[in-house]
């Protein structure tokens, strides 16, 4: 085998594990989003997050997930068809991550009083942290634009 062949196949090799590094690093990102607001939902409220399917592109730098919810006590109090946001990774080294524009699409709320789960898991978040509940390494979700479709 020529030495040209040899690296060619070895780049191929080497591209092909990047590639699946970073698949497995999107799947990881994905999963702790959902569960990092999960956590934040059950903090706010007795209800729990539920979604079809969450999409993390680090080259793009976009999310989406579909029909992303709320359940409390098994019924559903807050839909959207979809929910995408675009977002910066440059202070990730603070534990800060930019959502420079989220998108919810096609919402319903089943009410929107002060009991509710959409109020009380808004509120929460727009809430600053009791300072005994917050600690210096956890991450922090700066939203800038907000759209509903």
């Amino acid at each position: 085998m020529r030495k040209g062949s040899l690296l060619a196949i070895l780049g191929l090799v080497l591209g092909l594990l990047i590639g699946l590094g970073v698949i497995r690093l999107e799947r990881y990102a994905a999963t702790e989003l959902m569960q990092l607001l999960g956590e934040e939902l059950a903090a706010s409220c007795p209800c729990r997050l539920v979604y079809d399917e969450v999409k993390v592109s680090l080259l793009s730098l976009r999310a989406r997930a579909k029909n992303l919810g709320i359940e409390q006590d098994g019924q559903t109090k807050l839909t959207f068809l979809s929910a995408d946001a675009d977002f910066s990774l440059r202070k990730i080294f603070q534990r800060k991550v930019l959502i420079s524009n989220l998108t919810l699409v096609q919402g319903h709320s089943q009410g929107v009083g002060p009991e509710s789960p959409t109020t009380k898991f808004i509120s929460y978040l727009a809430e600053p942290i009791p300072p005994e509940q917050d600690r210096p390494d956890r991450w922090k979700l700066k939203l800038q634009k907000l759209k509903l479709k």
